[in-house]
């Protein structure tokens, strides 16, 4: 007789064990998916890029009704080339990344929402911006996925787009347009499947940084710096454009058309504005002259025809002149945004166009922003640091062999030359200051910069340290023109100038904490220090964001 190892369940066994497996399995996937829908509508920093802690920045100003009396909206060429602390004590940057006017108009509306309003308000927008192409980009993943567009809001677009029978955003219109509402509806409020492409980026840049937090930590300093910086921040942070990568998005149109949605929203915006007697001014912020001479025949012709046409036609709006202007590369961090050397001279552009308005009272005057240079008194200056480093011959003494730059504002002190002789090729070419007289503020932020040049160097590194609270190094390779990060500095707070003849801005900022903190720097080295040598002029240390100077380079 054959042996059973295991007696068969019976039929009435199998089907509860089966049902409960099932009921089981179900009650996992709804606890994951709806665990999933938290974190897209409640943890947004845990897995979006950087992008929406920008915009999110900008959002809190206007719930915040901190909108100054100035206030910018525009795409992310004005994020990134009006730079608040060059323009005025009240303004706001306040675009969003991708945007079209059509987002340019629910941005007015939630500003309007406030008892405070501002005063003047600038609307930037970039020439591909309202073109039909410029409507594809960026819509639902930015101003529907950064919480600008409420479902109310895409049901007034939706109307809209019917009505100039826009298929863009919607697509054809089905049986009472229920797929438009639906997912309108669904987008709004954060339904996963949507959010899958930014999730798997999270989980890419997790696996890269090998932590599951990096991007919620970096998306935390984003945001805190763009606060910082009145809701201004950098996209490209090369000091100049290759030459062979410089193609900006109006580069790939093959005409020239304005979408009537955006003409809609557009003037409705300005509308608004007007209403509320609020003054509009109309400009683009500057395109790259590299790329222009691939726009379409007439493009920035026909983009300041309209410019006038729309100001001609609607009430309280100004176009600002220059309506557009073209830059060279080494004022561009990428190749549509402008670096902080371009963003300093379009600041300086749109500070002067102002004083020429009603709102001049409301911009500062040239005397405002001349840098508070704690390094200004002469036993601060470069002739007083010292070389610290033993067992190196060197030579630290000003020259008279070349030019120092031209800057907006007089330099302070002389052209240091600091040569390595025979040294150490272990070694480190170094530069303390003195001490300052007294301790710093507490928890604020401070930017040291300094003018360099290379006679026969390699490398020079240029630092800043506060005790127990920052300490970020960057490194300038006179080889490759490229710069590198370390401690604490990154392109969110350090960077490099190309100024004329050669000469380098580097600039770190960072912040002082709740103690006193003095001032500690070995600020200047040179790394394999044998026979190295470079020239150096206007060190600063300043309290704000970015060095208040500029060279004046020749456009």
């Amino acid at each position: 007789m054959a042996t059973h190892w295991f007696t068969p369940l019976d039929r009435s066994i199998k089907k509860p064990i089966m049902r409960n497996y099932l009921i089981s399995f179900v009650l996992l996937f709804a606890s994951l998916f709806l665990g999933l829908w938290l974190i897209t509508s409640k943890y947004p920093a845990f897995f979006l890029g950087g992008d929406e802690q920008v915009f999110k920045a900008h959002l809190d100003y206007i719930k915040d009704c901190d909108t100054g009396d100035i206030a910018i909206i525009g795409d992310s060429t004005p994020i990134a080339g009006y730079l608040p602390s060059e323009l005025g004590p009240k303004v706001r940057n306040l675009g969003l990344v991708g945007a079209t006017p059509v987002a340019a108009y629910f941005i007015v509306e939630k500003m309007l929402d406030c008892q405070h309003k501002p005063k003047a308000v600038l609307l930037s927008f970039t020439p591909y911006k309202f073109t039909y192409e410029g409507d594809v980009n960026n819509f639902w993943n930015r101003a529907v996925e950064f919480n600008l567009l409420s479902y109310r809001d895409l049901i007034d677009i939706l109307n809209t787009s019917r009505r100039f029978s826009n298929k863009i955003y919607f697509g054809e219109k089905s049986l009472f347009d229920l797929d438009a509402y639906i997912k309108s509806y669904l987008y709004s409020n954060k339904f996963p499947p949507y959010y899958m492409g930014s999730l798997l980026g999270y989980l890419k840049d997790a696996e890269k940084s090998g932590s599951l937090l990096w991007r919620n930590e970096f998306n935390h300093r984003l945001y805190s710096e763009t606060r910082t910086n009145k809701g201004q921040h950098f996209y490209g942070t090369l000091p100049a454009l290759n030459p062979k990568d410089t193609r900006a998005l109006e580069s790939e149109l093959k005409n020239f058309e304005i979408s009537s949605i955006n003409d809609y929203y557009y003037r409705q915006a300005i509308r608004l504005l007007a209403k509320n007697n609020i003054a509009t001014y109309i400009n683009s912020c500057p395109r790259n002259g590299a790329a222009a001479q691939h726009f379409p025949d007439n493009l920035i012709g026909k983009f300041k025809d309209y410019l006038h046409t729309v100001a001609s036609e609607e009430k309280n709006v100004t176009v600002m002149m220059p309506e557009i202007e073209i830059y060279p590369i080494n004022y561009f961090g990428d190749p549509s945004h402008l670096n902080l050397s371009g963003a300093k001279l379009n600041s300086e552009r749109l500070r002067t166009f102002l004083q020429t308005t009603p709102h001049a009272n409301l911009v500062f005057t040239e005397p405002q922003l001349h840098p508070q240079n704690l390094y200004l008194e002469d036993r601060f200056n470069l002739d007083h640091w010292q070389q610290v480093k033993i067992n190196l011959n060197y030579l630290y003494q000003p020259t008279d062999k070349l030019t120092p730059p031209a800057l907006k504002f007089a330099g302070a002190g002389k052209v240091m030359q600091f040569d390595i002789i025979d040294g150490n090729e272990e070694g480190e070419g170094r530069l303390n200051p003195p001490p300052l007289p007294k301790s710093l503020k507490r928890n604020t932020n401070y930017v040291a910069s300094i003018l360099v040049k290379n006679n026969h160097a390699t490398k020079i590194e240029f630092r800043l340290l506060f005790s127990d609270q920052f300490d970020g190094k960057i490194s300038w390779d006179f080889n490759s023109h490229s710069i590198s990060y370390q401690g604490n500095a990154g392109p969110l707070n350090s960077g490099a100038e190309l100024c004329d003849n050669g000469w380098v801005r580097l600039w770190v900022r960072g912040g002082t904490g709740p103690v006193e903190s003095q001032y500690e720097a070995p600020v200047i080295s040179l790394g394999n220090a044998n026979n190295q040598s470079v020239y150096l002029y206007n060190v600063s240390l300043e309290e704000q964001s970015y060095p208040a100077n500029r060279c004046i380079n020749k456009l």
